[in-house]
């Protein structure tokens, strides 16, 4: 039988270990900044899009607010429906939030009754397009 306290020494340490995952701020580019939970990478057509390419002069420079447009698309892409901008100093920090997941598909209508988790192995996995 454990004593009393050493059951709250235990809770307490577990509770103080399993905190959240911190968020990392990713610098995508000087002004454009990615806080996300997870490490999400851009392709480099993605990165000239946020950032834009020094070498072309139509692409020098890019508004924040087109990259946030951008970035916002393509946090979308990879599960991350609810990102949120905002413009600090002529910088942007686009808050990801967390990952939406598939955890329930009904199937309303069918003729005879269907079992999607059979064929379809979408459940707890990113809800992309």
């Amino acid at each position: 039988m454990i004593s009393r306290n050493v059951w709250l020494l235990f809770t307490a340490l577990m509770l103080l270990l399993a905190r959240p995952a911190t968020a990392a701020v990713t610098v995508l580019c000087p002004n454009v900044r990615l806080d996300a939970a997870a490490s999400v990478k851009l392709s480099a057509s993605e990165r000239t899009l946020v950032c834009g390419d020094p070498k072309t002069p139509a692409w020098s420079h890019i508004p924040l607010r087109q990259s946030a447009y951008f970035l916002k698309i393509f946090l979308n892409q990879r599960g991350y429906h609810d990102p949120v901008a905002s413009f600090k100093d002529g910088t942007l920090t686009m808050h990801a939030g967390t990952i939406s997941t598939v955890r329930e598909v009904e199937v309303v209508g069918a003729p005879i009754p269907l079992h999607p988790e059979r064929y379809w192995k979408i459940y707890n996995k990113p809800l992309t397009r």
